[in-house]
């Protein structure tokens, strides 16, 4: 998160982390619990950046904020008609977008690509572990796809912890 006039990049950064952080956490564990992300966890995700977005950048560059994130929507969307992603998990990603500067989406990504891998291979060993075709858990059934979301909130704690560190 970029420093405005009404805060430091160091305080900006931790508000972000305590504000998303917990956020893309329950998602993370509601998607491998229910194999859901309900949308008033990725509305409540999308508006806690609003406030401080407006308060660290200028308008120009929170519309771009928002231009993004409706294009990680879009893009999720057509990925999501084609069957290969849940709705809910691209409505987090976009979420999650409007948390990212424009200039370390490619950081993000290689984030996210690194999470996309340790949680499947974390989720798809607790699955063998844990076999049970009745589990509590419906992310750690065997028959399941894969929770996105643990992936992408593990993605996104990861950033923000990052953003945390380099403005510090």
């Amino acid at each position: 998160m970029e420093a405005g006039p009404m805060l430091s990049g160091a305080t900006a950064a931790w508000i972000a982390l305590v504000v998303a952080g917990p956020m893309a956490l329950a998602a993370a564990l509601w998607d491998l619990r229910r194999m859901r992300i309900p949308n008033a966890l990725n509305i409540a995700l999308a508006a806690g950046w609003l406030p401080l977005g407006l308060a660290t950048l200028p308008l120009d560059a929170v519309g771009l904020r928002i231009a993004g994130a409706l294009l990680v929507l879009v893009a999720g969307f057509a990925v999501f008609a084609i069957g290969k992603v849940g709705a809910g998990d691209v409505k987090m990603l976009a979420a999650g977008a409007l948390w990212v500067p424009g200039g370390a989406a490619p950081a993000a990504l290689l984030l996210l690509s690194a999470a996309l891998l340790i949680g499947a291979a974390a989720v798809f060993a607790a699955r063998r572990i844990l076999a049970s075709p009745d589990h509590p858990w419906r992310g750690l059934r065997p028959q399941a796809k894969f929770p996105m979301g643990v992936s992408i909130g593990g993605a996104l704690i990861a950033f923000l912890g990052l953003a945390v560190r380099a403005a510090s």
